[in-house]
């Protein structure tokens, strides 16, 4: 008989999770051993139809995520986020119970929480009095700046549950946390077979330059926007642009900040769901995160032969070789990084060698199917 699995996620959007997520349960066949089923906390359109595509079964659990904001607000803002989470406590008490009784219906046997953001799985799992898993993807402070309320009741949560870490990085912060098993598993990212480079590196004398993200401190957009501005005031004859895609608060000081100093040839996208398009037209990508904990924008830069040049910190270290699939920077030093790009620049064939070998060790080592050692954890854990 086919076991029933649950996956739990902590958003509804296309986010860096739910894409990892969706990269490998596409691959489910009706034949395999597990028959997933997504938990959704609302109705997404996108998620819900990829899912369907794919012959996967999608509820909506109607549930809430509450997490505190450590990046500094207001004493008004920090009460409101008190009382707003004292609410989502007494609004998932009632949708614990309405999931529980249809998984219940399901015969789910095992849970599976696809982002250590959210407790509803590991609630939800307790409820029904069967295993757990924690796919654990964020350091939380470190990367999101979020960390969980009522750190103790967590700690309990992490001894019910096994644990899966996408990086080794992610390991190290948290496998003490829980004696149950764990696992290794770095998520695949799906490659477009039919990708054509539009331009060569610094073609027409022009360097593009991508950051993709949320626009938030920890991402280290402004990093990247003092080592332009940094390049425009000792490279008069150098046409070096910086692309910045993504939304999030710190939009508008970045946009601030670039205006009051009329620092040159900064452009700010938006969101865009096709970054693979944008990457056909550019030379470089930039990872500047305070601490990835693995950098599915680092593979993706690597696939598209976008020369990597990325902060020496966190997952980043685990993918990132530097002088032979990218290039390293000490985190925080914008110098040193506006030096990377230059020696980029005036090295060309180098960054050619350079993104040749980054292209194919991402191919070899995250084009991959992970279905199997996901389900042989759940065979383990079951």
């Amino acid at each position: 008989m086919k076991n029933n699995v649950a996956i739990v996620c902590h958003d509804s959007s296309m986010s860096g999770a739910n894409k990892a997520l969706l990269d490998w349960i596409r691959t489910i066949k009706s034949d395999d051993r597990y028959k997933i089923v997504i938990v959704l906390p609302k109705h997404s359109k996108e998620f819900e139809r990829m899912c369907l595509e794919s012959g996967i079964e999608v509820i909506i659990g109607n549930y809430a995520i509450s997490l505190r904001h450590l990046s500094s607000t207001s004493f008004i803002e920090k009460v409101k986020n008190v009382i707003k989470h004292i609410y989502y406590l007494t609004f998932n008490i009632v949708s614990l119970a309405m999931v529980k009784r249809k998984l219940e219906k399901l015969n789910i046997s095992i849970i599976h929480t696809n982002s250590f953001a959210t407790v509803f799985g590991v609630q939800l799992a307790i409820k029904m009095n069967i295993p757990h898993i924690w796919h654990i993807r964020e350091f939380m402070e470190e990367d999101h700046e979020i960390s969980h309320y009522f750190p103790k009741k967590v700690g309990r949560y992490m001894e019910y549950s096994n644990l899966i870490f996408i990086s080794n990085s992610i390991k190290e912060k948290y496998e003490k946390r829980s004696s149950k098993l764990k696992k290794l598993v770095y998520d695949n990212v799906e490659y477009q077979e039919d990708y054509t480079k539009n331009r060569k590196f610094f073609e027409d004398d022009e360097c593009c330059i991508l950051i993709a993200g949320i626009l938030q401190n920890n991402k280290g957009q402004i990093e990247a926007i003092k080592a332009i501005q940094y390049l425009n005031s000792i490279q008069f004859n150098m046409n070096i642009k910086l692309y910045i895609c993504g939304e999030g608060p710190n939009k508008k000081e970045l946009q601030v900040y670039v205006k009051r100093r009329h620092i040159k040839n900064i452009i700010f996208m938006g969101y865009l769901k096709d970054l693979v398009k944008i990457r056909r037209n550019m030379d470089i990508g930039l990872t500047c995160s305070q601490k990835e904990a693995f950098g599915r924008v680092t593979i993706e830069a690597m696939y598209y032969q976008n020369l990597v040049i990325a902060a020496k910190t966190g997952g980043t270290v685990e993918i990132v070789k530097d002088g032979e699939n990218g290039l390293l920077y000490k985190k925080g030093d914008y110098i040193e990084l506006a030096n990377k790009i230059l020696y980029a620049i005036e090295n060309v064939d180098k960054v050619n060698q350079i993104t040749s070998n980054a292209k194919m060790y991402a191919i070899n080592n995250f084009n991959k199917n992970i279905k199997n050692k996901i389900f042989d954890f759940y065979d383990i854990v079951y």
